[in-house]
């Protein structure tokens, strides 16, 4: 019966250890996509404010067509991000921890809108 009793305790403190590994590294996992996200909106943002800049300024049409390719591969950048970030947010044991966290799904953005909206920020 005791050796019943230790089994069943060291069944239990193993289950507990993997349990909180997992809900570890889903928390460094979803803290890693986020500051991903926001590195790339950070980005964005700075190349919108520089193509305002030369557009103010009457920037040479060819500076400005290099700003815009710059914004549509930092978008492309942003929106694989993002999809990451979706993705995490609906696989095990990242999901779990989201929904604890309260972390919402971020929308992906296009290089054409007309005024950005900054992402959602996890909780």
């Amino acid at each position: 019966m005791l050796e019943a009793i230790v089994y069943a305790g060291t069944v239990f403190a193993v289950a507990a250890a993997v349990t909180a590994a997992w809900i570890v590294g889903a928390r460094r996992g979803l803290a890693g996509a986020a500051k991903d996200c926001d590195e790339a909106w950070a980005e964005i943002v700075r190349l919108l404010g520089e193509r305002a800049s030369a557009r103010a300024a009457s920037a040479d049409p060819a500076r400005l067509a290099e700003l815009d390719a710059q914004l549509e591969a930092r978008a492309e950048i942003f929106n694989a991000r993002v999809r990451s970030w979706n993705d995490r947010l609906r696989t095990y044991p990242d999901a779990f921890v989201a929904r604890l966290s309260g972390a919402a799904p971020r929308e992906p953005w296009a290089p054409d809108a007309a005024a950005p909206a900054p992402p959602d920020s996890p909780a």
